[in-house]
């Protein structure tokens, strides 16, 4: 078994008996290709231990207050979490786009900002509530 990055949204690697199997976030699928929800995941905050949000309730306010780093393979700075604080007159302060989820961990271990994660992702970086990271 070889696992392998796929920068690009496209079924070409499967239709050309590239690869067997794909996981991912899917759009469109091609009319020839079967997809099966294998499962589903949320979407947690990740902060450093002792950081600011931390010292009282996370309410939307203090989120939104927050220095945030987004993950997005095209560059997108708005995410739907925007538009759930414009719904409250909130907006965040995006400081820093980075390709992928994986990208999240070093770009967020940086003292004051703050990375959304998959929960998985949390979970399989061993990040939920070390001595370094609090999940929320």
């Amino acid at each position: 078994m070889r696992f392998a990055p796929k920068p690009e949204k496209d079924a070409t690697p499967l239709r050309d008996d590239e690869v067997d199997l794909e996981f991912g976030v899917f759009g469109a699928l091609a009319p020839e290709i079967r997809a099966h929800l294998v499962f589903r995941d949320r979407f947690v905050g990740v902060a450093r231990t002792g950081y600011r949000l931390l010292d009282g309730p996370v309410t939307p306010q203090r989120y939104a207050d927050c220095l945030h780093v987004v993950a997005s393979r095209r560059g997108v700075f708005t995410r739907p979490v925007d538009e759930a604080l414009a719904e409250l007159g909130l907006k965040r302060n995006v400081v820093a786009v980075v390709p992928g989820f994986p990208d999240l961990h070093s770009a967020g271990a940086r003292p004051g900002t703050l990375p959304p994660l998959r929960n998985s992702a949390a979970t399989s970086l061993e990040l939920e509530n070390t001595d370094s990271f609090k999940v929320f």
